[in-house]
Formats: C-alpha cells, sequence, structure tokens
C-alpha cells in the first residue's frame, strides 16, 4: 500500500499541489493530475487503485497511465514523500510496472 509520509507538508493552489519535505527542507510542486493522486494518497491506496481512479477520471489509456502514473510515484518515493512504492513492486504488480 502507498501512503503519504507524514512529515510532509502541503497545500493546494489552484487544482496544483506544493509540497515541503520537512525533512529534506525542499519543496515540490504538482500538476493538476499529480495533485490528483497526492489527494488519493490521504488514506493509503494501492497502486491500482490509484491507476484505476486517474484512467477513469482523466480518460487516459490504461497502460500509458500506469507508466506515468508509476514513473510519477517513483518521483514521489525518491524525494521520499510518499511510502510504499518498492514494497507494491516487490509484490509483483505486473499490472502497474512500468514497460521496458
Amino acid at each position: 500500500m502507498l501512503s503519504r509520509n507524514e512529515n510532509v507538508l502541503w497545500t493546494e493552489l489552484g487544482g496544483q499541489v506544493v509540497l515541503l519535505s520537512v525533512e529534506r527542507g525542499r519543496y515540490y510542486e504538482t500538476n493538476v493530475i499529480g495533485g490528483a493522486i497526492w489527494r488519493l494518497l490521504e488514506e493509503p491506496s494501492s497502486v491500482s487503485g490509484v491507476v484505476d481512479h486517474i484512467a477513469t477520471h482523466y480518460r487516459v489509456d490504461r497502460d500509458r497511465c500506469s507508466r506515468d502514473v508509476m514513473r510519477f510515484l517513483a518521483q514521489l518515493s525518491d524525494a521520499q514523500l510518499i511510502l510504499g512504492v518498492e514494497s507494491a513492486l516487490e509484490r509483483g504488480d505486473e499490472t502497474n510496472a512500468p514497460a521496458g
């Protein structure tokens, strides 16, 4: 399951989300879809749940959505803004792994 890092402060500005990593002292900005993903992670969520929501609400091809969402989740994970991306991939969540 994916979850937000509790040490991240955030606010919404015009549909975008601005994140502040307290631990790293850095700001991050998302686009509208990134903001939607961040809001989805208010409650722990599965990768497939996030992909399903975005693909449905933004009418995007599921394969492309999966790749793009995983890329974004990896960026959030690398910045230590969310937790659980690695464990989702270790479980073999193949439907959401980036296409090679």
